[in-house]
């Protein structure tokens, strides 16, 4: 149990400030100051790396999207052994599609590995690989 009088009586005690002495020190003020700016730098880096894994996720949601909608234009062609009539569907600005197709699998013509690659600023966000077999 902590005694009240005498915390008051090491309270008085304090360097700096004469007895019954009333307010708030230069010492008392400074780490006032100090707290609020570690709490304040602490808040502005949890806000920045919130608003940075909001981009990320964009990207990637967006990436995704991309690279779905790509595949089904794919697989919704005649088939294409070469792979040279799949286009890429317009993408967004920053966003590139690239195209795979692999025919040599299974020594069968008749079906093909396609790799869809969506990029962001030359990173990539994405990679759906599926198959296309001729119907």
């Amino acid at each position: 149990m902590i005694n009240i009088s005498a915390l008051k009586h090491l309270i008085r005690q304090i360097p700096g400030k004469a007895a019954g002495q009333k307010g708030i020190g230069l010492v008392e003020t400074l780490v006032a100051i100090a707290i609020l700016g570690v709490t304040a730098v602490t808040f502005m880096t949890a806000l920045s790396a919130g608003s940075v894994s909001v981009n990320t996720l964009k990207q990637q949601a967006t990436g995704q999207e991309l690279a779905r909608t790509q595949m089904e234009t794919i697989k919704a062609s005649s088939y294409d052994v070469t792979g040279d009539s799949y286009t890429a569907i317009a993408a967004p600005d920053g966003y590139d599609i690239n195209i795979e197709t692999d025919s040599n699998i299974y020594s069968d013509t008749d079906i093909q590995t396609i790799t869809v690659e969506v990029n962001y600023d030359n990173q990539t966000v994405t990679k759906l690989e599926n198959f296309k077999v001729n119907r």
